[in-house]
């Protein structure tokens, strides 16, 4: 008798069917699959894209504000030293792209987005995104900041349109 009260004083838990169980089992798999290996080829650029383009505003917006706190004499250097950053990290960009789009563009009709960008990029992306924290946290002067960042931020910008353009091909 003992038993029997004990055993009506717990909480009865609904029990799953065997479907149930299998759709809890099977839908992570699923959503996985179809992330990871049943991306469309065109929409792997519209990616690339936005992993560019995303920074390139925030950069960009960074270096133009920055601009306004910088002496109007010193000026023309910084736009000067601007167009040098601009043009350096514009060819850069331009071989990383062309390289992206050759691995994107090999890849079946539908892939995932880890076969197409490779480590070696995801490294980079961390690499430049804690050394911009660090410059942050260092307090680097306005001047580096309007100059370096209005270079870069339109470089990446140019990067994600010309990813964007080659998913039309």
């Amino acid at each position: 008798m003992a038993i029997s009260r004990a055993n009506s004083c717990r909480k009865s838990t609904p029990t799953r069917t065997a479907t149930q169980s299998l759709k809890v089992r099977i839908l992570p798999v699923l959503i996985y699959h179809y992330l990871c290996t049943m991306i469309k080829r065109t929409v792997l650029y519209y990616i690339a894209a936005f992993i560019w383009g995303i920074p390139g505003v925030i950069i960009t917006l960074k270096g133009i504000s920055a601009y306004t706190s910088v002496e109007s004499s010193q000026l023309w250097w910084l736009i000067l030293i601007t167009a040098l950053v601009l043009t350096g990290f514009y060819f850069m960009f331009s071989r990383i792209v062309a390289k992206y789009c050759a691995l994107i563009q090999a890849q079946q009709e539908r892939t995932s987005p880890f076969k197409a960008f490779p480590l070696r990029g995801w490294i980079l992306i961390l690499f430049m995104m804690c050394l911009g924290m660090a410059l942050k946290i260092v307090g680097v002067p306005a001047q580096f900041t309007a100059s370096f960042y209005s270079g870069l931020g339109p470089a990446l910008l140019i990067a994600a349109v010309k990813f964007m353009l080659k998913s039309k091909d």
